[in-house]
């Protein structure tokens, strides 16, 4: 069983390595696109030279880029509370904990891709001027993701302590521990998908401030 300081350490590491592979990563990517359209030819030749910062598309990214972005902040404030108190239980409630977000990630992958299909679906009608879709697409998508979060959910509840076994085999009330944390947060798949659905309409709508108010007394007040 890994200590507490052992634990910390372990977090640490992947913070880092997680920081450094994405902004190598996105650097490398950046300036691979930059150098490919400074070597154009054509009319999607870029300029360096003529960059200048367009004040009307400024303020539209500050406005929808803001509020997206306290958005979220909001589960990272909220997760940093919740897991210093976590800490304090003792090494085998952290040990639960940590594999239980294992079995959750199964719902957050259905539940992140309700919100990214809506905004998507909903931004290209909105840009095409068929608005007559966008009930269709709200509740098609309702009925859809509501019904695969339903199903991740009950796959969730039934295999999630075979998943646990297999990451901390032998640690049986670790295992409870994080079970407990499996039924709370997976067992509310649905709520999380419809949530997740409406934050996807707000967005492609450009709604994000309300979509940041929403979030911030959701998450981090109650």
């Amino acid at each position: 069983m890994i200590s507490f300081t052992q634990y910390n350490i372990v977090i640490l590491n992947c913070v880092v390595n997680y920081f450094c592979v994405f902004l190598c990563k996105t650097s490398f990517t950046l300036l691979e696109i930059f150098i490919h359209f400074v070597r154009q030819k054509d009319e999607s030749k870029l300029y360096p030279t003529r960059f200048a910062i367009d004040k009307e598309t400024f303020l539209k990214i500050i406005k929808l880029g803001v509020p997206a972005t306290v958005s979220a902040l909001c589960y990272s404030f909220a997760n940093l509370i919740i897991q210093s108190e976590i800490n304090s239980f003792g090494p085998t409630q952290i040990s639960g904990n940590t594999a239980a977000t294992t079995v959750e990630g199964f719902m957050f992958a259905i539940t992140g891709a309700a919100a990214a299909t809506t905004a998507v679906f909903i931004g290209q009608n909105l840009g095409a001027g068929n608005r007559e879709r966008i009930t269709q697409i709200l509740k098609k998508g309702y009925l859809f993701w509501c019904s695969v979060a339903a199903a991740i959910c009950v796959f969730c509840l039934l295999s999630g302590k075979f998943i646990l076994g297999l990451i901390i085999p032998g640690e049986t009330e670790a295992i409870s521990y994080g079970m407990i944390r499996v039924y709370f947060i997976c067992g509310s798949a649905i709520i999380h998908a419809a949530y997740n659905i409406n934050n996807g309409a707000m967005q492609a709508f450009g709604y994000s401030t309300y979509q940041m108010i929403v979030n911030v007394l959701c998450i981090c007040g109650f």
